[in-house]
């Protein structure tokens, strides 16, 4: 990965690495529900404030709510005091039944 340099005036040259803009806790949970196997997890929406951290939307099993819960109950770290699950379970019926990774 090359390093942007930060520069002062023309002609000079100022060493100090260029940092990536740290990303917020919300940007942390979209990127981890975004890049999941489980298609489903795309369609979350995720708001935080207050330290708490809501997850809404549909899911197509409980396992695949354990899933996206297992990928945002670390973020003690980032700030998030409790996890407000408002998912909601609804099972395809066997006629419009997708692949089993949804």
């Amino acid at each position: 990965m090359a390093m942007k340099m930060h520069t002062s005036t023309p002609g000079q040259r100022d060493c100090r690495p260029v940092l990536p803009k740290p990303r917020t806790t919300l940007e942390t949970v979209r990127e981890r529900l975004s890049v999941s196997v489980y298609v489903s997890l795309r369609s979350v929406v995720s708001h935080f404030q207050g330290g708490k951290l809501t997850l809404c939307g549909i899911l197509p099993s409980f396992y695949i709510k354990q899933v996206m819960l297992s990928l945002v109950e670390d973020l003690r770290e980032e700030g998030v005091c409790q996890i407000l699950d408002h998912t909601e379970v609804v099972a395809q019926t066997e006629s419009h039944k997708g692949p089993e990774w949804m």
